[in-house]
């Protein structure tokens, strides 16, 4: 079980959401281990995507501050649409393959407002 403090997302994603949404895609029964594989995924997915968004964040500071640029303050988007966290299997099985981030950032929109 992961601890508050750490390096791994303090809260959890609730079983009760994931299980909300799984029965809209399917009626039939599902097994528990199924919600906290999905669960899992998702927060492993939602880390990896912050972390490499803040090491991100802290390039784009790094470079504004050796062109004499104040550092932002507030963490953007912009640190977060260059993050690689797309494995080439699911890019090339999603078709993103030569799309712009705007674009990508536009599919990952709809993906999340579907979940």
């Amino acid at each position: 079980m992961r601890k508050h403090g750490d390096n791994n997302m303090a809260e959890r994603f609730s079983l009760k959401t994931i299980k909300r949404i799984l029965k809209n895609y399917y009626q039939g029964e599902i097994s528990g281990d199924v919600y906290v594989y999905i669960r899992d995924i998702i927060e492993e997915k939602l880390q990896r995507l912050i972390n490499d968004g803040l090491k991100e964040f802290e390039e784009i500071n790094n470079k504004r501050k050796k062109q004499g640029l104040p550092k932002f303050k507030r963490l953007n988007l912009s640190a977060f649409i260059n993050v690689k966290y797309l494995t080439s299997r699911q890019i090339r099985n999603n078709g993103i393959i030569g799309q712009s981030n705007s674009e990508l950032l536009c599919r990952e929109k709809e993906a999340i407002e579907v979940i």
